[in-house]
């Protein structure tokens, strides 16, 4: 976390609190967050993000055929950014729905699920995410 904190230029201070956050946020299904930061790999990427970097969260499932036959589903968390990235962590269904969970309740203003019309307002209307994140989380700076 330090060394991903001063790749940014972030201050000292910052850096000692992120290291803190690394210590204490218990890991769920790979990724550690708390009301200061959210941080995981991404391959060998490490990824911090503020709470409400985070716009959207939702389970994506790939049913896998081989020759026209099912041979099985793989599922991932997809985290979709304010800033317009995507981040695909694959894991388990369950996995998926525990990691979910806790973004409900340590990501209060992340909109969670998919929907057709959630797409879209991502692709087009990212404001609404960061009212979101607002009325959440009230003095978070989700509008840059």
């Amino acid at each position: 976390v330090r060394a991903k904190l001063s790749e940014s230029g972030s201050l000292e201070a910052e850096a000692e609190r992120a290291e803190r956050f690394y210590e204490s946020a218990p890991e769920t299904c790979g990724v550690r967050m708390d009301r200061n930061y959210v941080f995981f790999q991404n391959g060998a990427e490490s990824i911090l993000l503020r709470p409400w970097d985070v716009a959207w969260a939702y389970q994506s499932t790939t049913q896998h055929r081989t020759n026209g036959i099912p041979s099985g589903k793989t599922y991932a968390a997809v985290l979709r950014t304010m800033d317009g990235k995507q981040y695909t962590l694959g894991m388990s269904e369950s996995q998926v729905q525990t990691l979910l969970g806790a973004m409900e309740t340590a990501l209060p203003g992340t909109v969670l699920g998919y929907s057709d019309e959630l797409a879209g307002l991502y692709r087009n209307n990212r404001d609404f995410f960061s009212q979101r994140w607002e009325e959440k989380a009230p003095g978070c700076t989700a509008r840059k």
